[in-house]
């Protein structure tokens, strides 16, 4: 995007996307203070398949999936633990278990190499296989979070899900029974989404068995179905998203079935059972958390800086978000 000599902005047409993912070269770690993150962040994948209603990552990528090999991605994780020691590694994929046979040959070349590493994903629950699932525990996954958006179908449907919430809640199960913690994420604010599905959401977050769950009000973005919706269904509070989250409560919309009331309502349920969840809170108590462990980290032996990690990160979730709304 550029403007010409008359002063009109130029749009370029897209790039060609990069076929094979697998030809690009490790990413350029030694321009950023690798020694300051406690964390080890990864992507394996581009794009996603799925076309949920509120999610841009279709409009984005075109909604198509391209994923690296497990090897390559294993040359990246090696020259990690080699140049900037073994942390926790979190891979930012949209859906990181798309294709439980790329899933399966990762764990295997873990478990293989021996590396002992720990890690987490963000995953659909619904395509879960129960030997993958204890595959990746031995692997050293200890940590998946999954977007559940609504404990009812009719939601699920009305956003593209593509999915059910008894498999949603038997992907669980297979996770849970591998000793995996597992963070369970919703939405308010659904294409008909009322005060009472979000209930309903909120009595099976309280019966699922996740270890946390976090709901968050839902932000419409251009060139998504969600948008098309409230523009068609709904009332906008404002349609500039860069002002959304700087609202607070983040409510920029309401429909006729899903009044402003009731989304506070929503909000202040969801709040009571400590679910609520605001990532664009600052908080000096998260600060402190991330300082903390990254010092642990530098200063202790790698298997007890990852377990003092671990411990850490449960006490600040269940003592500092929960108390504090964050």
């Amino acid at each position: 995007m550029y403007p010409d000599e008359r002063g009109n902005i130029i749009v370029n047409s897209p790039r060609d996307k990069i076929r094979d993912l697998n030809t690009l070269p490790i990413p350029a770690y030694d321009i950023f203070p690798m020694e300051r993150y406690p964390l080890h962040r990864m992507v394996t994948s581009r794009g996603c398949p799925y076309a949920c209603s509120w999610c841009n990552s279709s409009s984005i990528w075109n909604q198509s999936y391209r994923t690296r090999d497990a090897e390559h991605i294993l040359l990246e994780i090696e020259y990690l633990i080699k140049n900037y020691g073994k942390k926790i590694f979190v891979f930012g994929d949209n859906s990181f278990n798309i294709d439980l046979k790329r899933v399966e040959e990762f764990c295997d070349l873990l478990i293989m190499k021996q590396l002992k590493i720990q890690w987490s994903i963000s995953l659909r629950a619904d395509i879960m296989a129960r030997e993958i699932a204890f595959k990746m525990k031995e692997a050293g996954c200890y940590n998946v979070s999954i977007g559940i958006e609504s404990a009812n179908n009719e939601i699920l449907s009305n956003i593209n899900k593509s999915t059910s919430i008894e498999k949603i809640t038997a992907g669980i199960r297979m996770m849970k029974e591998a000793g995996i913690e597992v963070l369970s994420q919703f939405v308010i604010g659904s294409p008909y989404d009322t005060l009472d599905t979000i209930k309903e959401s909120i009595q099976y977050a309280k019966n699922s068995g996740c270890d946390y769950t976090n709901f968050y009000t839902v932000l419409p973005f251009k060139n998504t179905t969600q948008w098309d919706y409230v523009l068609k269904n709904g009332t906008f509070y404002t349609q500039e998203i860069h002002d959304f989250h700087t609202i607070n409560p983040r409510i920029v919309f309401e429909t006729p079935e899903f009044p402003y009331k009731d989304r506070l309502e929503a909000i202040r349920l969801v709040k009571k059972e400590g679910f609520y969840s605001n990532k664009d809170k600052k908080s000096w108590l998260f600060d402190y958390a991330k300082e903390t462990s990254r010092m642990i980290q530098n200063r202790l032996p790698e298997s007890i800086g990852q377990k003092l990690y671990l411990v850490l990160k449960s006490i600040y979730k269940l003592k500092v978000v929960k108390k504090n709304n964050i």
